[in-house]
């Protein structure tokens, strides 16, 4: 099975680079340049999850990164037991501490497409009924 993994950028370029690169590695992806259009997606009740993994920009228009993943996980999101990333190429020292409290992972932009495809890796060989043999895995 095929992880869903949802991203939230509001730079174009990178919203469709990276949907791009986790299509074509075989992952369902569900792209979205606003976190308040992904909050319509993400519909997490009673510890459940809109998708596998979550990435997202931290400085959107409408809404921070942190706000976004904060506010998912008050509803009952579990992002499948905290599989969530956040990048920035500016961090405060406080949304840092927040983004390591939520236990995010944390990437700094700009960042190389193979950092988020080996974290992704990762994440799914702890999500039950996700490991694939190392010899499925694409690598660029």
């Amino acid at each position: 099975m095929s992880l869903k993994i949802l991203i939230v950028e509001d730079n174009e370029t990178i919203l469709f680079l990276l949907e791009q690169f986790l299509t074509e590695l075989g992952y369902r992806v569900f792209a979205y340049p606003d976190p308040i259009e992904a909050s319509d997606f993400c519909r997490c009740f009673g510890g459940d999850s809109c998708a596998d993994i979550i990435i997202t920009d931290n400085h959107m228009p409408r809404c921070s990164g942190l706000d976004y993943l904060e506010g998912l996980l008050k509803k009952g999101c579990t992002g499948r037991e905290r599989h969530m990333a956040i990048a920035s190429g500016h961090w405060s020292m406080e949304e840092f501490k927040r983004a390591t409290e939520l236990g995010c992972k944390i990437f700094q932009k700009p960042y190389h497409l193979h950092e988020i495809r080996h974290w992704i890796e990762k994440c799914r060989e702890s999500i039950p009924g996700n490991k694939k043999a190392k010899k499925d895995i694409v690598k660029l």
